[in-house]
């Protein structure tokens, strides 16, 4: 099927022979004013000036390469097909903890943000017929991507995020919230939130027990998942220097990341779904593969199968045509004065 991505510019194309009238108007308006009685000085005895016909062709080259372009800008597309694909798939939010206790290096060589972005890039990839939204939270959260079909948006989207995005703190009820929304118009029978943190509630409006009652009555199962080594880990922090250093209480010792596994132990079990742990890069990313697996449903999508860009296949046969027609215009169908 042929699509044009900007349809609306083929209504230049009515302007098109216009194009004609005026090439042919400024010519008609440079030939000489000096007149004979016959050209044969010029082209010999008998023999009739062809030029006139050379004209009308560059003016025709000209006009081709014009409409070409047109039909470029317009972006014509090969599409092999459009239709409603019904697939299995679920909807899931994910809920990330970007506060500053994520900066904590207990996931070597790199900090738990980073590797959780990573496994998550991962689950996402693995996806075929889901469709995926991102919250992330601190001490307010907000949606950093729709419910989407489109991993590879999502997946940018995903790589963008980092600290110091809102103000430092874990909401974990405000994220579920958040989360809960996007999910309130799905149609889908499985509909789940995974939500990574490493902390304790300690921000935001909504209770973690109220929030998980919410997802209950909405038949939205959460998975929490837990992240860091036993016993907590230090916190870098950047000084106004630009040294790292740890932060530290009023006692001078270093604080730890504390993560309230009762909690979202409870979360878990309120909404029907699950708690797990990871203290490493392997344990998490087996969690999210156990999640993969979960059960089921059917959702419809519209989806272009096979797409084509034309553009190239209208523009270079114009240029093409253009310099022709140029090109003939200042040589062959040059009119003498």
């Amino acid at each position: 099927m042929l699509r044009f991505q900007s349809a609306y510019l083929i209504a230049l194309l009515v302007f098109v022979p216009f194009l004609w009238f005026v090439i042919i108007r400024a010519r008609h308006r440079l030939d000489g004013s000096i007149r004979y009685s016959h050209v044969t000085a010029f082209f010999g005895k008998g023999h009739r000036p062809s030029y006139p016909l050379r004209v009308h062709i560059s003016v025709v080259l000209i006009m081709l390469a014009v409409s070409l372009f047109i039909l470029g800008a317009a972006r014509p597309q090969l599409v092999e097909y459009e239709k409603p694909v019904q697939a299995m798939g679920r909807d899931i939010v994910l809920a990330l903890d970007i506060s500053g206790s994520m900066r904590a290096e207990d996931f070597q060589p790199h900090n738990r943000l980073f590797v959780a972005k990573k496994v998550v890039t991962e689950f996402v990839r693995s996806r075929t017929s889901d469709r995926i939204g991102l919250v992330t939270f601190a001490g307010q959260s907000f949606t950093q991507c729709p419910l989407t079909l489109d991993y590879d948006m999502l997946v940018l989207l995903l790589e963008a995020v980092d600290f110091d995005l809102v103000e430092d703190g874990t909401a974990i009820g405000n994220a579920i919230g958040t989360a809960l929304n996007r999910l309130r118009d799905s149609g889908a029978k499985s509909k789940i939130i995974i939500l990574l943190t490493d902390g304790e509630n300690n921000r935001g409006e909504i209770e973690p027990r109220t929030a998980a009652e919410m997802a209950k009555t909405m038949n939205v199962k959460i998975y929490c998942v837990g992240v860091g080594k036993k016993g907590g880990a230090k916190i870098p922090v950047i000084d106004r220097f630009g040294r790292k250093r740890y932060a530290a209480g009023r006692d001078g010792r270093p604080l730890l990341t504390k993560l309230d596994e009762k909690t979202l132990q409870q979360i878990a079990d309120i909404s029907k779904g699950e708690y797990s742990r990871a203290t490493d890069a392997e344990s998490l990313k087996a969690i999210y593969k156990k999640i993969g697996e979960a059960e089921k449903s059917e959702i419809q999508a519209n989806r272009f199968m096979d797409v084509e860009e034309l553009m190239p296949y209208f523009v270079l046969p114009g240029l093409c045509l253009l310099l022709l027609g140029l090109a003939m215009r200042g040589t062959v169908a040059r009119v003498m004065p």
